[in-house]
């Protein structure tokens, strides 16, 4: 897989698309801890980090 190093957002969607694949998959199989470990870890990846922030460099 290639890794897009000058491109930080590519990166991280495609992690962000990997990581809800994952938790389908573990859904299937009724692996639920796996599952609300794998949302907080998602919920982290989109909350706003100040760098992000507008203005911010």
């Amino acid at each position: 897989m290639e890794h897009h190093e000058k491109d930080s957002a590519v990166t991280r969607a495609v992690a962000l698309a990997l990581m809800r694949q994952a938790q389908n998959l573990l859904q299937d199989v009724k692996e639920e801890a796996s599952v609300t470990q794998l949302q907080r870890a998602i919920d982290t990846l989109l909350r706003k980090r100040p760098d992000q922030a507008p203005g911010a460099s």
